[in-house]
């Protein structure tokens, strides 16, 4: 009996852990998508041409489009540091295991 109780106390623990997943990844979905349309409005408002110098090049792009590749190459770079590993650090590997 006290056994039964045990597992469903694991069984609880379990559900809870993952409501708290849920929530925690609409959370971020938002701050993505209003950052996301922030970026946006402050591109289309800044469409003038803006002269760049880079090393020897000089180019004068609008800036909307410089705006939208320093956007994506933020996002990659997000991305690529913020991703679990892929040996031993992802925690859904010791979730697993139990």
């Amino acid at each position: 009996m006290a056994r039964d109780g045990n597992e469903r106390d694991e069984e609880l623990e379990r559900r809870r852990e993952l409501e708290r997943r849920r929530r925690s990844r609409g959370g971020k979905m938002v701050l993505a998508l209003t950052i996301t349309v922030l970026v946006i409005l402050f591109a289309v408002q800044n469409a003038d041409p803006a002269r760049l110098r880079f090393l020897w090049f000089e180019f004068e792009p609008a800036l909307i489009w410089v705006i939208v590749a320093v956007g994506l190459a933020g996002a990659i770079a997000g991305f690529v540091v913020g991703r679990p590993g892929r040996r031993g650090t992802d925690r859904r590997d010791d979730d697993r295991d139990r």
